[in-house]
């Protein structure tokens, strides 16, 4: 199977929701309402499955905005790199 997937700079998430994602991978913490994300550790940011609407969850903001970006562009899955490219229709944060 093909599976689609939106590549795209850490820089659209925050370094508190990076902290979270990669407290996620380490220990399985989760301290928000809804379904857990699945998120795998790649040392310079993180491949996410897009199972979920985060609409219907607490997660932090700009996690909600980038996963409901992959779903609109029909992705399975994003890779948060730091190397990837910034879009212009997500907010960039500076860390």
């Amino acid at each position: 199977m093909i599976r689609q997937f939106l590549d795209l700079s850490t820089a659209h998430i925050t370094a508190q929701t990076n902290h979270l994602l990669t407290a996620l991978c380490e220990t399985d913490e989760w301290p928000f309402y809804g379904e857990v994300p699945n998120v795998n550790n790649l040392h310079y940011g993180y491949l996410i499955h897009v199972h979920c609407d985060p609409a219907n969850t607490e997660w932090p903001d700009d996690l909600k905005a980038v996963v409901a970006l992959a779903r609109k562009s029909k992705c399975d899955y994003i890779m948060l790199d730091r190397d990837a490219d910034q879009l212009d229709n997500l907010p960039v944060y500076d860390w």
